[in-house]
């Protein structure tokens, strides 16, 4: 069984940023199947590696969907209390 990857992927369109998590074999397989499928219109900005598939639970914790996710539940919490819902 192939050893699995994760990778951040930051990529722009139409000048706005987007990041996704991608679980791969390796670097230069994401890049070309991104290129292959991406729009004409999209850009590919940059590619970070954080581990292994099975990587510690210390690591996995560090990645920047995770800190995103976490001050969007905050924020979003402290909007719901400004309205009283």
């Amino acid at each position: 069984m192939a050893q699995l990857f994760l990778f951040g992927l930051h990529w722009s369109h139409a000048g706005n940023l987007y990041y996704d998590e991608v679980l791969t074999g390796e670097k230069d397989e994401l890049i070309n199947y991104f290129n292959q499928h991406k729009r004409s219109d999209v850009t590919l900005v940059k590619i970070e590696f954080f581990g292994p598939e099975d990587m510690p639970i210390e690591q996995y914790l560090q990645r920047p969907a995770r800190i995103v996710s976490e001050w969007w539940r905050q924020d979003c919490g402290q909007a719901s209390k400004a309205h009283g819902t």
